[in-house]
């Protein structure tokens, strides 16, 4: 949304001054659509391999805005960086969980031949 609309930026508290603001805003907002576009896909394509990376993805990215998301709290956010952090470290464990439930499919599928 940022793409569109540069006051919904600046309602977070976060200030683009010029080009190179606008860069960093685009890059970042490119990198997440990137990494959703590879979501849907591979939903739609149900390849357990694939859907490894895009969990391992989802573990790095959330579990640096577990850090950064508390040390660096946007002017409107939801909750406070204790409730954000707690809701960070809920989703990582979850898909760390999931990871691991996927990978332990794949390894007994692949020793079974399927």
């Amino acid at each position: 949304m940022y793409f569109f609309d540069h006051d919904l930026l600046a309602a977070t508290g976060v200030t683009v001054n010029g080009t190179p603001d606008l860069n960093l805003v685009y890059e970042i907002g490119g990198r997440t659509l990137t990494m959703a576009a590879a979501s849907i896909f591979v939903m739609i394509t149900q390849n357990a391999r694939q859907f490894l990376v895009v969990l391992f993805m989802n573990i790095l990215r959330e579990g640096t805005e577990m850090i950064i998301d508390p040390l660096f709290p946007i002017a409107n956010a939801p909750a406070s960086p204790a409730v954000d952090f707690g809701m960070h470290v809920v989703v990582v464990a979850i898909e760390i969980l999931a990871c691991i439930m996927v990978w332990k499919r794949l390894k007994k599928s692949s020793q079974t031949g399927n």
